[in-house]
């Protein structure tokens, strides 16, 4: 049996070690895209579903002046998110050692998952619904 006292000394010498261990990249590239993702970029753009919606709205109306309003299916905010992450993907084919652009990567797949987090329906009714709404969005969008 543990006691208390034990488990508490366990806990310090892990928080000692980890300390004393170096982060790996990729925990250097999550904590830069975590502390962008909840502080700065939040307090500068809000919070990244308005942010995203806001950028949605504008690329459609680009889209629709420049394209036509025959364009298939108008882009959402979780198309944002993998836009932005397709970007910083290309810039990575030029560059790819440019350690900014992972992070923002990091940063906007998280968002992403608040994006597709926010959307998702609370229970399979509804899941079921919203999948029929949007396809029959998406069908009356393409007539």
């Amino acid at each position: 049996m543990v006691t208390k006292a034990a488990r508490v000394r366990e806990r310090v010498i892990h928080a000692l070690n980890e300390e004393a261990t170096p982060p790996t990249a990729r925990q250097q590239i999550l904590d830069e895209a975590s502390d962008l993702t909840h502080k700065s970029r939040n307090t500068a753009y809000g919070n990244p579903e308005d942010n995203f919606r806001n950028i949605a709205n504008l690329w459609n109306a680009y889209l629709v002046a420049h394209i036509g309003p025959q364009v298939a299916q108008m882009l959402t905010t979780a198309d944002v998110a993998i836009m932005m992450i397709l970007m910083k993907t290309a810039r990575l084919a030029t560059n790819p050692n440019h350690h900014d652009s992972c992070v923002d990567i990091a940063g906007y797949a998280a968002c992403l998952g608040d994006v597709q987090a926010a959307a998702a329906p609370t229970n399979f009714g509804e899941m079921a619904q919203t999948s029929t709404n949007e396809t029959n969005e998406r069908t009356l969008r393409r007539r």
